[in-house]
């Protein structure tokens, strides 16, 4: 069983996207497997899954578009002690492309915390820069610098910076 939708809860601005399901998995991959899901079998469970994610998005003064979202998610199996949850926090900033065609930018944050089991929440946070130039129609050329803070490895906040230098090229049939 697998559902899921969006509903714009203000026209043009304010949305929800949400999905749940249902199933059957094996509890582990050594286990017996079944090739009908109506037989019993010890090492089949039931597994669901939950998101929610509200959001608003639209245009600041007409020079640049915006994304700020919440998500919520939880799985759980039936007698499970990993099951797991997570929320994140999000936005975007980027610049309008039709104001900007040659020169581009976008910033990004996000916060994410997640907790599995018994053990503690984890907390990953990032925040990035991106600077574009359309150097032709065909090529577009990027640099990116940002920082991510993580408690993910250890107890201990680490912070790392994150950099980079790329592009996208889209040929035409011509080309």
């Amino acid at each position: 069983l697998s559902a899921q939708g969006t509903l714009e809860a203000i026209e043009k601005w304010a949305y929800v996207d949400a999905n749940a399901s249902v199933s059957q998995q094996s509890v582990s991959a050594f286990g017996t497997r079944s090739s009908d899901s109506a037989l019993i079998n010890s090492n089949r469970t039931e597994v669901s899954s939950f998101q929610v994610s509200p959001y608003v998005r639209g245009r600041l003064a007409g020079l640049a578009n915006y994304e700020a979202r919440w998500r919520a998610a939880s799985t759980s199996g039936q007698g499970s002690t990993a099951d797991s949850s997570s929320q994140e926090t999000s936005l975007r900033v980027s610049s309008d492309a039709s104001s900007f065609r040659r020169l581009g930018w976008s910033a990004d944050y996000s916060q994410q915390t997640s907790k599995f089991g018994s053990r503690e929440s984890r907390t990953m946070e990032r925040m990035s820069g991106t600077l574009f130039f359309s150097a032709t129609p065909d090529l577009r050329l990027l640099a990116r610098g940002g920082s991510e803070n993580n408690d993910l490895a250890s107890l201990n906040n680490k912070q790392y910076t994150t950099w980079g230098l790329g592009g996208v090229w889209k040929p035409t049939d011509r080309t």
